[in-house]
Formats: structure tokens, sequence, C-alpha cells
């Protein structure tokens, strides 16, 4: 199912489980005629062991999920800095959870 909004897209990510996820076009075929797919594993996750409501939270929004995966468009903004350590209050890019 094609997930439209961030919202929609979360998933919830137990750590002590392994796993992978794969990503697929329904219009897209490879070479073989399958959907064309990646397949992203997570090697060396962790927990996040600050609490929702600590003061730094704003600044790192990018902490809070395990995988993010988006499709950028040339004229969208690049973020080189995953971490606002002055700007908590207002980051140049927030992940919305």
């Amino acid at each position: 199912m094609l997930k439209t909004t961030e919202q929609e897209a979360l998933h919830s990510y137990d750590e002590e489980v392994p796993k992978y996820h794969i990503v697929h076009n329904d219009k897209v075929k490879n070479s073989w005629g399958e959907k064309k797919a990646y397949r992203i594993h997570l090697y060396g996750t962790s927990k996040n062991l600050i609490p929702d409501d600590f003061y730094v939270n704003p600044a790192k929004s990018w902490a809070r999920t395990q995988i993010a995966v988006s499709k950028r468009k040339e004229s969208e903004f690049l973020s080189i800095a995953n971490y606002a350590m002055y700007d908590r209050k207002s980051p140049v890019m927030q992940i919305l959870l």
C-alpha cells in the first residue's frame, strides 16, 4: 500500500528483533519481470534512551526512528547536519513523527 504522508509511513520497530525491509514499486519491473525493489537491512540499530519530553528532542527528531526512506527532488532542501546542536527550538530540518 502506498504511503503518502510521514504519519502513514511510521513503522514501530523492535530493536531486539533483527529484520529487513523491502521497498518496491508496482509500476516498474526489473529485467525478470518482477517488481523493482530494494532490500534495506538495518545493522547495528540502537535504542533511543532519551525520553520523548527531553529538551533537546526538537533538534534530534531524526533519532526517533531507525530508518527513513524518501525520494529527494532536486528542488528540495538537502540537510548535511543531522543534529542541530545550537538551534534546538527551530532546527533547519524537522522530521515529523
